[in-house]
């Protein structure tokens, strides 16, 4: 089902011309209308499937792009938030495709994960300076690991973290169990003793 959208604009440079930036845009437009004809051959639930897996990969190369021409650490974020609507639009679509009761049982386990995982606090020790910022920084990989740890397994993509932590505190984290439930975790980050 996966379209072949390459989007080269990977391979840009930074630091790009207006015009090299201009191409690089009529290049995402023109692979996103080649995907969407593709997905014409499709029907019912996975042409939608294929429509949302173009259209994601549209806006993230477009994301891409614009970090690439002016990059900033709001272009980052832009990038990171484009990738993770278009997980969140394929996996809508995977779940209308699912049958009435297959779904109903998939809803009931996401949402007891959520329950379990509501529950868990973390405190994640870490060198850090006087002032309290960190050698280093906490990332969703070190959240999954010490959740392992708590005897919960949890994708380190699912957890939402913006960006690193890098100061001792304490944060609130997401985790996309599902398509619609992301509960909240407890996360403190400590100074190693």
């Amino acid at each position: 089902m996966a379209v072949g959208l390459a989007f080269s604009v990977g391979a840009m440079a930074q630091g790009m011309t207006k015009v090299q930036y201009e191409i690089a845009q009529t290049g995402i437009s023109a692979e996103f209308k080649l995907a969407k004809a593709a997905c014409d051959s499709f029907s019912a639930n996975a042409k939608d499937l294929c429509l949302a897996e173009a259209s994601g990969k549209e806006k993230v190369a477009t994301a891409e792009l614009n970090a690439r021409f002016a990059p900033s650490e709001a272009a980052g974020y832009k990038v990171r938030l484009a990738r993770a609507d278009a997980e969140y639009a394929l996996a809508r679509q995977k779940c209308d495709d699912l049958a009435s009761h297959v779904k109903d049982v998939c809803v009931k386990e996401a949402e007891a994960t959520a329950a379990t995982l509501s529950a868990v606090s973390l405190i994640l020790p870490a060198k850090a300076g006087e002032e309290g910022k960190l050698f280093g920084a906490i990332t969703s990989r070190d959240i999954a690991e010490a959740l392992g740890k708590a005897g919960v397994t949890v994708d380190r993509k699912a957890i939402q973290l913006a960006d690193p932590i890098k100061q001792v505190g304490d944060y609130k984290v997401k985790i996309r169990v599902a398509a619609d439930v992301f509960p909240e975790i407890s996360v403190s980050v400590v100074p190693e003793a």
